[in-house]
């Protein structure tokens, strides 16, 4: 029951901030719709990259295994974004350490081999 109390209670309080905000802002500037400007610069390639690369990422982890298809992803992705390459390499350095180490040595997870490595 205690985690039910904790998310009633955040609810409650979180849509009593939203109220006030909503209240305040009315009362100041007034209410128009700025989606528009928010979108402006809203990138389409972009976007469909990362969806199916999310979609290829969880293929590949049932077929080669979480920390080959983590790399490939990550690889990947910063690469189409642009990032420099040696960004690219420290950011899969620490990232497959981290994940290594905190989930592997520390929690004992057991993180999906793939269908390659059965």
């Amino acid at each position: 029951t205690y985690p039910l109390c904790l998310i009633a209670g955040l609810l409650v309080l979180n849509t009593c901030y939203l109220v006030r905000c909503l209240w305040q802002l009315r009362r100041q500037a007034g209410i128009h719709n700025d989606l528009p400007d928010l979108f402006a610069g809203f990138q389409w390639k972009q976007f469909a990259f990362i969806c199916l690369g999310c979609v290829g990422y969880m293929l590949l982890m049932y077929v080669a295994g979480f920390y080959i298809a983590s790399i490939c992803y990550l690889v990947g992705t910063l690469a189409f974004l642009r990032v420099p390459r040696w960004h690219i390499v420290l950011t899969v350095v620490v990232m497959a350490a981290l994940i290594y180490a905190v989930f592997t040595l520390f929690l004992k997870v057991p993180l999906p081999v793939g269908l390659l490595f059965k």
